[in-house]
This record gives structure tokens, sequence and C-alpha cells, in this order.
């Protein structure tokens, strides 16, 4: 029996810190409440993917970019939650403004090959919209142990590195989610 041999990249072109942002609509909890009204979850998955610790991370997401741009408005405040006690959600998020980081930076952290989930759920009114796909990204920062801040920008999906190079910020794709009827996930 012959075995298949592996491969492993090796980048030496790389930072020694590393952060990869991965973004998914979860289709199984996409949910209409009203004519013109969905509960759109996401979640939000960061990699610590170099040989440093990150501190001070940041994890924005724009929602006037994506929904209110668009006509859309959002209702009521979202919900946020994370995996990873390290990492601390900052519970004057609104997406709007100033608010747009979900965790607080001066209490969020990942070691070296650690990653947090982030669930995000957003409910939105589409009445006065002028579009029914909306995408948007979300960015996440961190400062590695050379005090210099490292950042990526999500890709759509839950790997922040789908063609699997070692480099998460080669990948950049919207997550994008159609509210109309019926609803349908994009990525």
């Amino acid at each position: 029996m012959s075995a298949t041999p592996s491969r492993t990249v090796l980048r030496f072109d790389l930072p020694r810190t590393l952060i990869g942002v991965a973004k998914e609509v979860l289709a199984s909890g996409l949910k209409r409440e009203s004519t013109n009204e969905w509960t759109v979850p996401y979640v939000i998955r960061v990699v610590n993917m170099g040989v440093n610790r990150i501190t001070k991370l940041s994890v924005t997401d724009d929602l006037d970019a994506v929904y209110t741009s668009k006509g859309a408005t959002i209702v009521g405040q979202p919900t946020v939650s994370t995996n990873r006690p390290g990492v601390k959600v900052n519970s004057k998020y609104t997406g709007s403004g100033l608010n747009i980081d979900l965790v607080l930076p001066d209490s969020s952290a990942l070691g070296v090959g650690d990653s947090v989930s982030i669930n995000l759920a957003v409910r939105v009114n589409t009445t006065a919209a002028t579009d029914s796909v909306f995408s948007n990204v979300a960015i996440g920062k961190g400062t590695g142990t050379d005090g210099l801040t490292y950042e990526d920008i999500s890709t759509a999906g839950s790997d922040p590195d789908p063609d699997k190079d070692g480099d998460p910020s080669n990948n950049k794709v919207a997550t994008s989610v159609t509210l109309s009827n019926p609803v349908k996930p994009l990525g």
C-alpha cells in the first residue's frame, strides 16, 4: 500500500505576527421576522496564525456601511458573544458610528494558535432598502510582541486562509446575504 505524500507550505516572507479573519452568515439561523424584518446571524472567526501572542485585539464590523448605506435600518442593538474568556465583548457595540468594535481591545488577546468565534446577530428592517443584497467585511487588528499593529480583512466562510497558502491577507471576499423572498445566504 503506498501512501499519498502530504504537502506542507513553509513561508518565510510573512510577518511573525499574523492574524486571520473569516466571516460567514449562519444559514440555519437566518430568520424572517416579518414582511420587511430579518434576523441575520454572523460568525466571525479570528485566528492567531503567527508565532507571537496578539494583544489589544480589535475586531470591527461597520453595519452602517452594509445596511444603512442601502436604506435599511438596524432594529435595536445587535447581540454579540464569544467562545473565549480572553476576548471580552464590547457591550456598547451598535455597528454604527464610533461603536463598531465588537470586542474591547484592552481586555482581548490571542495566544499563538488560538482562535475566537464572535457571534453577531443583527435585526434588519428593509422597508426603505434600495437593494436586497448586503455585503460586508470584518476587520481584525492586534498588536504583536514587537509593538506593531497587524490586521486582516475578513474573507467569506469559516476559514481565514481558504487557499491554504499560509497567508490570510490575500483572501478578502466580502460576506453577502440576500434579504428577499426566499431568503438566501450567499457566503
